[in-house]
């Protein structure tokens, strides 16, 4: 027990002692402290009368300077007013000389153009005259056209043809109209093929032929054809050439080749109307 107070006696004791010692040294601070405070204001309160000694010495230094200031500020103003001034006047000057410029470059183009644009008028007015002639042309050929169409129209149907009828076509020298001729024995005739057993024997026995194949004075052959019986043929030999022309039909039987005949041979026959028909036909030509 009595070590126990011992030892709370000596801690308290050291607690003494460090506090104590804690007390000096806070008092030791304080006074340090307080110097300094002192020191700094004694510092404070020099540089503050060196500051009213300097800003009292500089006062007229610096009305000088805002004087000075103020006249710089002004010289600027009026500097800048200038400046100003005179670039307004460049950019005008520059404006109006870019504006003359460019309007002696449009009347140079515009100059130019004129004729440019004055050919273009012209060809557009060629144009447009140009395609009304042309359609005026076109509108004229038409009409040509068709007048001369119906001209030629008028003019075919003026030179229209008739068909030919079968009389045109009739070419043999058999076909002529005769009174001596019988219609009914000439049916009976093949003109394409062989006539042999369209008769007796003792009708052909009658008949005179000839073989010769004889040239007629314009230079064409004869045609060999069946001619009339031989009594026929007999008076014909009596009777004179014009009075046989103009009983026959201009038919002319080719004399010289009846002495030595036989019964199937041919008869020369010449047509000398036909003859005289061609050489009129040639003298009207």
């Amino acid at each position: 027990m009595n070590y126990l107070v011992e030892k709370y006696d000596s801690a308290l004791k050291q607690t003494m002692i460090q506090l104590g010692a804690a007390e000096k040294l806070a008092r030791t601070r304080l006074s340090a402290i307080e110097r300094l405070r002192a020191e700094n204001k004694k510092a404070n309160d020099k540089a503050t009368e060196e500051k009213e000694a300097r800003e009292d010495s500089s006062r007229p230094a610096a009305a000088a300077l805002e004087k000075e200031k103020a006249e710089l500020e002004e010289e600027r103003d009026a500097v800048v007013e200038t400046l100003v001034k005179e670039r307004q006047r460049l950019r005008d000057s520059r404006i109006q000389e870019v504006t003359r410029e460019r309007v002696n470059v449009q009347t140079a183009m515009a100059d130019k153009s004129t004729p440019c644009f004055g050919r273009v008028r012209d060809h557009l007015a060629r144009l447009d005259a140009f395609e009304k002639a042309k359609n005026l042309y076109g509108q004229a050929s038409g009409t040509r056209k068709f007048l001369e169409e119906k001209l030629h129209e008028a003019e075919v149907a003026r030179l229209r043809l008739d068909p030919l009828s079968e009389s045109d076509f009739t070419l043999s020298l058999l076909n002529l109209p005769s009174k001596f001729v019988s219609e009914e024995f000439m049916a009976t005739l093949d003109p394409y093929g062989s006539n042999v057993g369209l008769i007796g024997s003792e009708s052909a026995s009658q008949l005179i032929t000839s073989r010769e194949v004889v040239e007629d004075q314009s230079g064409e052959l004869a045609v060999d054809v069946i001619s009339a019986p031989t009594e026929r043929v007999a008076a014909t030999e009596e009777k004179s050439p014009e009075k046989e022309n103009h009983e026959t039909g201009d038919i002319l039987i080719q004399e010289g080749g009846t002495e030595n005949v036989g019964p199937e041979d041919h008869v020369l026959v010449s047509d000398i109307s036909s003859e005289r028909r061609e050489d009129e036909e040639g003298e009207s030509d």
